[in-house]
């Protein structure tokens, strides 16, 4: 590969991990946020929550749940294609940057939908509920507790 490709790939992968970086906010590397139904389980006490508040906003994860998978999987493909381009002698610099804004376009559609999905979880709380809700943002509950029957 010649300096000028080297350069560009290391370019795209700089850029590439910044957004990951940026996207996955102060937490510590490898945490990831608890999804927010499963803040309001393990909450549910604190935050004054009913049986059926928790159904509709498990009701509204699972609805959530194949769109999600099937962006996750996308993006493993997608990135396993990059990483077979990259292990190639001589990298298109082109094909390689199609790929870098594929996975970007990608992430943006997870993203997007999780927060979506967010949202329209945390509309089933009353304003104290919410407030209260943003005092747990810490970080995820020590366990995941049983999801309700």
């Amino acid at each position: 590969m010649s300096r000028f490709g080297t350069l560009i790939v290391g370019v795209a992968l700089g850029l590439l991990v910044a957004t990951a970086w940026n996207l996955a906010g102060p937490r510590p590397p490898g945490q990831r946020a608890a999804p927010i139904q499963d803040l309001l389980q393990y909450n549910r006490d604190e935050l004054g929550l009913d049986a059926q508040t928790l159904e509709q906003a498990w009701a509204i994860a699972d609805d959530a749940k194949a769109d999600l998978d099937g962006f996750h999987q996308q993006i493993r493909e997608e990135r396993g294609r990059l990483e077979a381009l990259l292990d190639q002698t001589s990298v298109d610099p082109a094909e390689m940057s199609a790929h870098v804004a594929q996975i970007g376009r990608l992430e943006t559609q997870l993203r997007t939908r999780e927060l979506d999905t967010m949202l329209l979880i945390r509309a089933l709380l009353t304003s104290d509920q919410v407030d209260a809700l943003r005092g747990l943002r810490a970080g995820p509950p020590p366990t995941s507790p049983p999801r309700p029957q």
